[in-house]
């Protein structure tokens, strides 16, 4: 049985549409018989199928474009901008970068740095180095994603030589964040309900979290009211690191977008969540990986980490029942006994729960 669209139309199967032309015109011609194998007209009864077959095909592509919760691609894209939403871009990393050299050597604008895996940065603007044998330099990422995104301390060389500047920089303080790739059609789907149920409203709790969200590379956002008029604001980019724990340069990066949309009267401290490293301890696992069965031990650590990433959120308990069910639940497993975490696990209000390890006693 065809399952219905979104409309409740079923597309019936090419088969069922050859029999159909088949009756059609066995019934309208006495004596005929379509479905003889050498026949035009079990040709003729093909073609109508086939081309019936198409029609509903082209419908059932309208069924599923014409409602943004099945919408993909440009169509989606286009029930976004109808309520204000554009899909986030792929974006480069930038920042800050320390370069040391004689006082009154000029890092120009447009020399290139690398980092050890071969990502290549380019110099924003000129850039004096101080009496001090010290320059800071803004680069940004020549690739777009966060491939570009480097801690702080990473080092970097300078692809040709800059006269009176030594090879090697370091990457400052708050790092080189901001780089992201583009948006899938579940995120911006997701961003697109809020909108649609959850209006806004010039400066509501609701309101922050959206304008996290549209910064790129933003995938989770959670918001605090601290009387009188204080708002933090935390949030995440699962996509970019693997924690998703921001560096200085994203929460710098965040904390501007949405400076330029606050009402005036809020303060606003827009932070990383401190993160809360979960370890788990699990006993005499059911089956133990051998060359018949699927690796147990893989299944069982992706579904840890979906469910701390499902679950996890600042100020609420990751509880120990769903770490036992999601064990459970793991493709190929049968039994075992979880030792650690014995308990629910408390989580401060800036604290966000992040996968740590697996001891497999």
């Amino acid at each position: 049985m065809p399952t219905p669209n979104s409309l409740g139309l079923a597309r019936p199967a090419i088969d069922d549409l050859l029999r159909q032309a088949e009756a059609e015109i066995n019934a309208r011609l006495p004596g005929a018989d379509s479905r003889l194998r050498w026949n035009n007209l079990s040709v003729i009864a093909a073609v109508l199928a086939g081309g019936l077959h198409e029609v509903y095909g082209y419908l059932d592509g309208i069924a599923e474009a014409v409602l943004p919760d099945r919408a993909t691609g440009e169509v989606l894209e286009r029930h976004a901008a109808w309520r204000g939403l554009l899909r986030k871009p792929a974006t480069p990393a930038g920042g800050s970068v320390t370069v040391t050299g004689l006082s009154g050597a000029v890092v120009p604008a447009g020399a290139r740095l690398l980092r050890g895996d071969r990502a290549e940065y380019s110099v924003e603007q000129a850039t004096l180095i101080g009496s001090g044998g010290t320059g800071v330099v803004s680069v940004d990422a020549l690739t777009l994603g966060a491939l570009g995104n480097a801690a702080p301390g990473t080092e970097l060389r300078f692809v040709s030589p800059v006269a009176g500047v030594a090879a090697a920089a370091a990457v400052g303080a708050l790092g080189l964040g901001g780089g992201a790739e583009i948006e899938s059609d579940e995120s911006l789907r997701a961003r697109l309900r809020a909108r649609v149920q959850r209006a806004p409203h010039g400066g509501a709790a609701h309101d922050y979290i959206a304008w996290a969200l549209e910064v790129p590379g933003v995938t989770r956002a959670w918001v605090r009211i601290l009387p009188p008029c204080q708002v933090r604001v935390l949030f995440t980019m699962d996509e970019s690191y693997p924690n998703g724990i921001p560096l200085p340069q994203d929460v710098a990066n965040v904390q501007a977008y949405i400076e330029d949309r606050r009402p005036v009267t809020a303060m606003v401290i827009v932070k990383a969540p401190n993160p809360v490293p979960v370890n788990f301890v699990i006993q005499s696992l059911v089956p133990e990986s051998n060359a018949a069965i699927p690796d147990v031990r893989v299944a069982i650590i992706a579904e840890l980490k979906d469910m701390i990433l499902r679950d996890g959120a600042p100020g609420q308990p990751l509880l120990v029942s769903h770490v036992r069910e999601a064990i459970s639940i793991a493709a190929g497993e049968w039994d075992h006994v979880p030792l650690s975490p014995p308990a629910n696990i408390a989580i401060g209000p800036e604290q966000l729960p992040i996968f740590g390890s697996v001891t497999w006693v």
